[in-house]
């Protein structure tokens, strides 16, 4: 595919072991369709805001939700996307006390909580070309822009409802869409036309058989227009205060130094410190073994080439912010006296300052969130790139107890009696960027539903935001991006399914999604679970 010259972050030469992936299985338009079959006259006449552009679904509690996804249509600096999901009936009659499912649980980000959202911003819009990430618009409370708020509380069994987000127009013609636990619908269609109406049609088109999003950016199927469901108010795109779109983030360490993390976007390089290992307990005196992180530091800005560096200290909540920003600032003079005797101070400009508690990147209400807020970053922007991303040629570090193919998987223990079976049986390329599905399954299955542990929540213990790729002693985080709440950076973002769904139905799978930067075209790649989780070997990379 003939990629368009533009600027891009350098990519990942990689050599690695593993796979996963969620099948997207392009479509035709219908059989009996004129233009399909070649008439006379075969004008093809693209997509409509009532064009079916792909269907999937995913599992959740009890029962399955179908998600049914229209084109983006332009109206002014916005587009909106239109969603009709559909709860299907639960098999157990008796798994449900009600005809309606708290459909919170289905599409609730967690990762919002911190930004006063609604469960909404797991629908998030992807540039890959780019690197951007589009994330919904919000308005002065702020609170997400769009219709179908009801359905955070309930969505009545076999009954589509209607969705619709804002979100800033972008450049591109096309973009991914991240649909939370079905996965990522390549290739939506922006278009101009009239934005949908806020209710659903009567039906909707059926999922594929395997429930893996099947797109058809081209197809002139449309649903039934009839609408059905309450009456709402069309989506107000006056009330738009901010829509985000925020470059996408390439987030690597190694793992026998992994409190020296590095960042990097088209744009920027930030080398974040851990000041666990620069300094003592509310100290401002750097430790013994602070040299080589400021070493290795040290390393990765010189090869990302000149320029201005801000030299930034960051604090976790437990004291008073004075003392916090005045810790900061300290730990943040500490570092740069000794990168001063390092860097050419022509070539590398410093400048120092402290951001206190106010910056985290994790939670302060556990001892890893706070670990993880404690550091000094090194932030460098300059235009010059790096011909490829060094990657650690060390030998991997030793396989946890559990470990298995992606094919094969591994056991888990649940909340509850019975396991369930984690497996990554293959990953695909989109866009030259590494996608892999997990999937979940309790075990035995048909047994009864699992329960998964606070392990799968999110936490800084999650299994979405903590997976990472393995490349020898290098470790390569999901794509992340910065998230804002109310003009201050809030924890990072990550292009995966942050909150996995707690309930998982006995003869069902529930499948959780992960977007890795781009990796050039690997073989087959392995994947880790931080903190001794497990490993998944052996994973196929699909390039079909």
């Amino acid at each position: 595919m003939h990629r368009p010259a533009r600027t891009r972050r350098a990519r990942l030469a990689l050599v690695l072991a593993v796979t996963t992936a969620l099948t997207l299985t392009a479509c035709t338009a219908d059989a009996d369709d004129p233009d399909a079959a070649g008439s006379a006259s075969p004008t093809p006449t693209g997509p409509t805001p009532q064009t079916v552009v792909a269907t999937g679904s995913g599992a959740t509690g009890y029962t399955r939700v179908e998600t049914t996804v229209y084109p983006l249509v332009r109206s002014g600096e916005h587009v909106v996307l239109t969603l009709d999901v559909t709860a299907v009936t639960p098999s157990d009659a008796e798994a449900s006390d009600d005809d309606r499912l708290f459909a919170g649980t289905v599409f609730w980000d967690a990762s919002e909580a911190p930004l006063d959202r609604q469960g909404s911003t797991g629908f998030r819009l992807l540039d890959l070309e780019r690197d951007l990430v589009y994330l919904p618009a919000v308005d002065d409370e702020p609170r997400t822009v769009g219709v179908g708020n009801e359905w955070a509380y309930e969505l009545p069994f076999g009954v589509p409802r209607r969705i619709q987000l804002a979100y800033a127009a972008p450049e591109a013609d096309e973009l991914a869409l991240v649909v939370p636990g079905v996965g990522v619908v390549p290739d939506v269609p922006v278009i101009d036309g009239e934005v949908p109406g806020p209710q659903a049609p009567a039906t909707s088109e059926q999922d594929a058989p395997d429930g893996s999003p099947t797109t058809s950016a081209t197809s002139s199927r449309t649903s039934t227009p009839e609408p059905t469901g309450p009456e709402r108010e069309p989506i107000d795109l006056g009330s738009v205060v901010a829509a985000d779109v925020v470059p996408l983030t390439t987030s690597t360490f190694e793992t026998e130094t992994p409190d020296v993390r590095r960042d990097e976007d088209v744009e920027r390089l930030t080398v974040a410190l851990g000041s666990d290992v620069l300094f003592a307990s509310e100290s401002a005196e750097l430790s013994p073994e602070a040299r080589v992180a400021i070493d290795r530091a040290v390393v990765l800005l010189r090869e990302r080439g000149a320029g201005q560096v801000q030299v930034v200290g960051h604090t976790d909540s437990v004291a008073d912010d004075a003392s916090n920003q005045v810790l900061s600032e300290q730990r943040a003079a500490s570092v740069a006296a000794v990168l001063g005797t390092l860097l050419d101070p022509a070539g590398y400009p410093l400048v120092v300052s402290g951001a206190g508690e106010r910056q985290p990147v994790a939670t302060n209400d556990s001892p890893e969130g706070r670990q993880q807020n404690r550091r000094v970053e090194l932030t460098l922007e300059t235009e010059r790139l790096v011909e490829a991303l060094a990657v650690d040629e060390r030998p991997l570090p030793p396989a946890p107890k559990r470990t298995g193919t992606g094919a094969e998987g591994v056991l888990l223990d649940s909340a509850e009696d019975p396991e369930y079976l984690v497996r990554a049986p293959r990953a695909y390329l989109l866009d030259g960027h590494l996608v892999v599905p997990f999937e979940v399954t309790p075990y035995p299955p048909g047994t009864q539903q699992v329960s998964l542990p606070a392990y799968f929540g999110p936490t800084p213990g999650d299994l979405m935001t903590n997976v990472v790729l393995l490349q020898g002693g290098t470790a390569i985080r999901p794509l992340q991006y910065a998230q804002t709440h109310r003009g201050e950076l809030a924890s990072a973002g990550c292009v995966c399914d942050v909150d996995v769904k707690q309930q998982i139905a006995a003869d069902d799978t529930a499948t959780f999604t992960v977007v890795f930067p781009e990796l050039g075209t690997p073989e087959a790649v392995m994947l880790q679970v931080l903190g001794g989780g497990f490993r998944l070997t052996d994973i196929p990379v699909d390039r079909s």
